[in-house]
């Protein structure tokens, strides 16, 4: 009897198949996802409202580190939920300690968005479009150069730990340039202190060409590509500035991604267009050389009216509220995830890595999420950068349009 997905990760169990047996996919494994006492939303764990994940959050920042794992000497890839970075974000924290002394090394991640709310591409669903309107118009919202070299500097100082991570969003961050990037990866090098520095990019990938997937290359970029599936889903609400849609500039960008070699992971909104076609979704992914599948449920408050379009995140004891008409709805998101994985546990284990499946396992197995929402503590990540820095930094940005 195929399985309601009430996702409350402490009452999932594995029957009838072996955690280790990752690299060769057990016929009998089943997922049973057994039902939670007390009350709520399905997606309460997932983070309803405004605490969601999103599109922009990417490969990355808001959901961890998800980066191609080394592989077994016959080329099948190790499973990476086993293989979290040292000291990277999704390990939040490590030391050891003992009586003679106490060494912690801790990462402080932080998700950076050097080109603010500003996109080429103009989503229906995407809530962060509309924070341009919180400032004057006209505003310039590209990081400065002393701003870069200050944040990029102050942020290397932070980081205790043997590598820096480092996650790049917009907006879309590709506005900037090849060559503002160029200035990021010189500067990391000359702050970084000689620990190697790992950087994370999410993209609609409409902008990309050869040049800038060269770079990615050169420089080991991981590149989160936003997709919402086949044409005709994608193109659903990934529209342009001009209501033109984005598929087929996109695809062009991933044509590209491949040619050069450039590790990329795909991120698709699941929403109200492509809910229920959930194998045509996954099939197409995988059609598409994604080996790194991330799905974001939508689920979005609809607002009162005033200058933004969305609603403010849900305070505790607060009523429900209406959502938008592109949210999906929690039955409909289980459904998803359960058909995908029925036809993932019987094909593609250790060979496709869909992020929830592997969180889940990772629970399971005592080897703790690389998300956020499924761990006790939330872990070390910040979502914005700007309204967290020491007064002293303050001062610096209100010197520069940022």
């Amino acid at each position: 009897m195929r399985a309601k997905a009430k996702f409350r990760m402490t009452s999932l169990q594995w029957v009838s198949g072996s955690v280790s047996a990752l690299g060769a996919p057990p016929r009998a494994l089943a997922w049973r996802l057994g039902k939670s006492g007390g009350g709520g939303s399905k997606l309460s764990m997932l983070g309803a409202g405004r605490t969601r994940w999103h599109p922009r959050a990417g490969a990355l920042p808001e959901t961890g580190r998800y980066r191609r794992s080394p592989s077994h000497g016959d080329g099948r890839p190790q499973p990476h939920i086993f293989r979290p970075v040292k000291n990277s974000p999704i390990c939040h924290s490590e030391g050891s300690r003992n009586s003679n002394q106490a060494t912690v090394n801790s990462a402080f991640h932080v998700m950076t968005k050097p080109i603010g709310p500003i996109c080429n591409l103009d989503c229906t669903y995407c809530y962060y479009l509309e924070k341009e309107n919180l400032y004057p118009r006209g505003e310039n919202f590209r990081m400065s150069p002393e701003v870069l070299e200050t944040y990029i500097r102050d942020y290397c100082d932070s980081q205790h730990t043997s590598e820096i991570a480092m996650a790049w969003q917009g907006g879309e961050p590709t506005l900037l340039g090849v060559d503002y990037f160029r200035s990021v990866v010189e500067l990391q090098k000359k702050y970084s202190g000689g620990r190697p520095v790992s950087n994370a990019i999410q993209t609609n990938g409409t902008r990309l060409d050869a040049e800038w997937c060269r770079f990615f290359h050169e420089n080991q970029f991981l590149v989160g590509l936003s997709i919402d599936g086949p044409r005709k889903l994608h193109d659903t609400y990934r529209v342009d500035k001009g209501g033109k849609p984005s598929f087929d500039r996109v695809m062009a960008g991933l044509k590209l991604l491949k040619r050069h070699g450039v590790d990329f992971n795909t991120l698709t909104v699941v929403s109200a267009s492509n809910v229920k076609r959930p194998l045509e979704v996954y099939d197409f992914l995988k059609e598409q050389g994604s080996g790194f599948i991330q799905f974001i449920p939508l689920v979005e408050r609809a607002a009162d009216g005033g200058a933004l379009d969305f609603a403010p995140p849900p305070e505790p004891g607060e009523p429900p509220q209406e959502v938008t008409r592109w949210s999906v709805p929690a039955e409909s998101y289980g459904d998803f995830l359960c058909a995908i994985f029925d036809r993932w546990v019987r094909e593609d284990v250790g060979k496709v890595f869909v992020q929830i499946f592997d969180v889940a396992l990772g629970i399971w197995s005592g080897r703790g999420s690389s998300l956020c929402v499924f761990l006790e503590d939330c872990g070390k990540a910040l979502a914005r950068f700007t309204f967290l820095l020491p007064r002293a930094y303050r001062k610096s940005l209100q010197n520069h349009q940022v």
